[in-house]
């Protein structure tokens, strides 16, 4: 739970625009795309943490975080 908790505050930081069918959540730090909720129920995250090696998101099971080009690090969780 922690670590899910850091994960939402870590990704109010990370601005930028969300995918098209892509809503932020309601727990979102105010003006934050991410975490956003697809309507398909999939989350997307998006993270800095420049220096890590690894991220992961852990929502239902461990979800690897990709890093981008912009150093920011993405996952989306999967349809259940």
């Amino acid at each position: 739970m922690r670590n899910v908790l850091l994960a939402l505050l870590g990704c109010g930081l990370c601005w930028g625009q969300a995918p098209d069918d892509c809503k932020p959540s309601s727990l979102n730090i105010p003006g934050a795309p991410y975490p956003c909720v697809h309507a398909d129920r999939r989350v997307t995250f998006r993270v800095a943490a420049p220096d890590a090696q690894k991220v992961q998101v852990r929502l239902g099971g461990a979800h690897d975080m990709t890093k981008g080009q912009d150093g920011l690090w993405m996952a989306t969780t999967r349809r259940r």
